[in-house]
């Protein structure tokens, strides 16, 4: 490539008014393939995985699988222009009601029956559809919204578990995304019980996910709040495990029950194995410390085959179902 190489190439790529998806082929080592994809994914990119040459007709198989898979669902997207200037006013304005929660399946991976729920909050906009949450949610967070959101998507979440129950499912968990933001109140504890209350719903089957434990090991308040919901028996599970600022650290100062493997981690990990080895070594913690490991984004069989193989006990992706509304949820089970 004459005049460009192909780490520049993929910047060009990011200025696109629609990105494509990426596939990399490289000679390079494994180590220097990892940083490329790393940095295609911080460009906003939809990497489909990284392949060494020469590629085996698997991998090749693989990468068109995952091109056929769609990352987000199309009306989540909106034109970019316009979200690109999505305002604060815009957002606290739908926030009342226009708040919806969607669901993705983690299946148990011994029998892949159904074993939790991920709750995912959408934002519906009346011109441009459904709203992504990284787009909306630190919006929440900075105008000190972030409460009021995280109530609106708990007590649905437990409201909607309740409906399942009710059918049969008692089994059924649910998990709910809190930031460290909404960790710094002590009357989280006691809204958090009123909610499982309300719903009529067992402590032990809500999961609250840690998506960012930033400073929390450095912190008094946030642990005492996450260590009052375990001794109410509530699960508390570090979400993206390997990346950020979950850490070795973390799992030993806050009482987490279980980890949510990142799927950067996941993706053509049975064709890398730098990434294999991470992977089976971060379950095998978990498993030394009593965690219950889960692993995020598993889009093919291979990956499916090598979670199995390491004994990974949970699993989540597009392999199994996207995130789904409560409607077509139910129905996902019923089936």
């Amino acid at each position: 490539m004459p005049g460009m190489d192909g780490i520049e190439f993929l910047r060009h790529l990011r200025a696109r008014p629609r990105p494509p998806a990426v596939a990399l082929l490289s000679s390079s080592p494994a180590d220097v393939r990892d940083a490329v994809e790393r940095l295609a994914v911080a460009h906003q990119l939809r990497i489909l995985g990284a392949l060494a040459k020469p590629a085996s007709l698997e991998d090749v198989q693989d990468i068109i699988s995952r091109s056929r898979q769609e990352a987000v669902p199309k009306s989540s997207l909106g034109p970019r222009d316009y979200l690109s200037t999505l305002n604060a006013y815009e957002v606290l304005g739908l926030l009342p009601h226009g708040v919806e929660v969607h669901y993705q399946p983690i299946h148990r991976l011994e029998t892949g029956q159904v074993f939790a729920l991920e709750a995912l909050a959408r934002l519906r906009h009346p011109e441009v559809g459904l709203i992504g949450p990284a787009l909306f949610v630190p919006i929440c967070e900075q105008s000190g919204y972030a409460s009021q959101l995280l109530t609106q998507v708990l007590d649905t979440a437990l409201r909607d578990l309740a409906t399942l129950r009710s059918q049969g499912y008692e089994e059924l968990h649910v998990a709910v995304n809190v930031s460290s933001v909404d960790l710094t109140s002590l009357t989280l504890v006691d809204e958090v019980g009123a909610a499982l209350q309300k719903a009529e719903v067992p402590p032990d089957r809500l999961v609250l996910e840690l998506t960012e434990s930033r400073a929390l090991a450095e912190t008094t308040l946030p642990i005492e709040i996450l260590t009052r919901l375990r001794v109410t028996r509530v699960g508390v599970a570090a979400d993206d495990y390997g990346t950020g600022y979950a850490s070795l650290k973390q799992l030993r100062h806050i009482p987490f029950s279980e980890l949510k493997i990142d799927q950067s981690f996941v993706r053509g990990a049975h064709t890398d194995e730098r990434k294999r080895v991470m992977l089976a070594s971060t379950v095998a913690l978990a498993r030394e410390l009593g965690l219950a490991t889960v692993a995020e984004g598993v889009e093919t069989e291979g990956e499916l085959e090598l979670l199995r193989s390491i004994d990974c006990e949970y699993v989540q992706g597009f392999f199994f179902s996207k995130p789904m509304p409560f409607d077509a949820l139910a129905a996902f089970l019923a089936g």
